[in-house]
């Protein structure tokens, strides 16, 4: 019965020591988070990051947004990754055209092949710069093979295909959030403003 008592003293005293050092922590884990995600945005975006604010669009993306920078960010997903899960940052200005696109890490594309959809690693996402809904007809946004209007990465087809239909998927649900009468609109896509 001691035994087990103390026992339980120990574990008591560990789960109170790791609580206090999750407490401890917190703020610069948040820190952390936030330097993290205004380095991924300033990859996509243009201007000051610092300058913008994240929003849900539904309840698997979100939107970072700029009322200085009249910019958006969207974080686009697609489920049929190679290895699953592809997400995209993708950046807009203010008439809606892509400015960058950034493949989000972790993922689970084979290295050496599917992930060369990753900046740096390929041309691959550089195709896709000033486009957008209203510039590319739907059927553009495809892979070349299939009719569309981007070249998949050799050997990684599947991959490719992934982030076309996340950026594709993601453009859509913005342009359809934006319709949505429902929603008050920080920057409106489409729209003639300053650059």
């Amino acid at each position: 019965m001691k035994a087990l008592l103390q026992l339980q003293l120990i574990v008591l005293g560990f789960t109170l020591l790791c609580a206090l050092v999750f407490f401890l922590t917190e703020a610069n884990r948040e820190a952390n988070q936030l330097a993290f995600e205004q380095q991924q945005l300033s990859q996509v975006a243009k201007g000051d990051v610092q300058s913008f604010q994240r929003m849900a669009l539904n309840d698997k993306q979100w939107v970072y947004y700029s009322l200085a920078e009249n910019q958006v960010v969207l974080e686009a997903l697609s489920p049929k990754g190679y290895g699953g899960d592809l997400r995209v940052l993708v950046g807009l200005d203010s008439v809606g055209e892509i400015t960058g696109l950034m493949v989000l890490k972790p993922h689970l594309e084979t290295p050496g092949l599917g992930d060369k959809v990753e900046a740096g690693k390929s041309q691959f996402l550089q195709q896709f710069i000033g486009k957008s809904l209203e510039n590319a007809p739907e059927k553009a946004w495809q892979l070349s093979a299939e009719g569309g209007a981007f070249d998949a990465v050799t050997g990684a087809t599947v991959s490719s295909r992934a982030v076309v239909e996340a950026v594709s998927a993601g453009l859509a649900a913005w342009t359809q959030w934006l319709e949505s009468s429902s929603n008050v609109v920080p920057i409106k896509a489409g729209e003639a403003g300053d650059d």
